[in-house]
């Protein structure tokens, strides 16, 4: 435990804020997914997504064949700068491309972003 690096104060809120944010995310209902499989067209559920830009891990022809199964009224948000790895702490992902933004400032945008679109709901 000694040789962990320690997070800053900032960072620490931060992911607080984020772990709030994703349980209210759960507890209404909101659906995290790369891809979306089921038919969630009629269900009435609101649907938020987000990419990076530079999110080489994503399969964006997989992606795009199944947004038909998204709801007309869904938010789609690319993280400008971002890859896939950026939206957590788990390090680079294989075949991922390279962010332009670090992780910490994608993951503030991703949560800014879905905290705006949880309040227009």
């Amino acid at each position: 435990m000694k040789n962990q690096k320690k997070k800053s104060f900032p960072r620490r809120v931060f992911l607080c804020l984020l772990a709030v944010l994703l349980a209210v995310c759960v507890a209404s209902g909101v659906y995290v997914s790369d891809y979306y499989h089921a038919d969630l067209t009629d269900s009435g559920l609101r649907v938020y997504a987000a990419y990076g830009s530079e999110d080489g891990v994503l399969n964006r022809e997989k992606y795009e064949a199944d947004r038909v199964n998204l709801p007309q009224d869904t938010t789609e948000t690319v993280i400008d700068g971002g890859c896939h790895a950026g939206f957590g702490s788990y390090g680079a992902q294989k075949g991922d491309g390279a962010p332009v933004i670090s992780a910490e400032e994608q993951q503030q945008q991703t949560a800014g972003a879905l905290a705006a679109w949880m309040t227009l709901q």
